[in-house]
């Protein structure tokens, strides 16, 4: 689960759509932009998510409307 991607079982396509500067609480992160769907579903149930590069999910957002994200991480302690 987060902050590390958690999928569902059923066959999904993850496409990466490029990187990003992406402004978080502890400064800003170059950040790759992931979409992913699930096929049976189709493109209109699509999110994107926003991951580091060392694969943390730093938010997420509906495919339709990337600028209203429903989940961004706060705070994240590596060790």
């Amino acid at each position: 689960g987060p902050p590390y991607l958690a999928v569902e079982p059923r066959h999904q396509i993850v496409r990466c759509l490029g990187t990003e500067t992406r402004r978080m609480p502890w400064g800003e992160v170059e950040a790759r932009r992931i979409e992913v769907m699930d096929p049976a579903r189709g493109p209109s149930e699509a999110f994107l998510l926003w991951v580091d590069a060392e694969d943390v999910v730093l938010g997420s957002a509906e495919l339709q409307d990337p600028t209203q994200p429903w989940m961004t991480l706060e705070s994240f302690t590596r060790t």
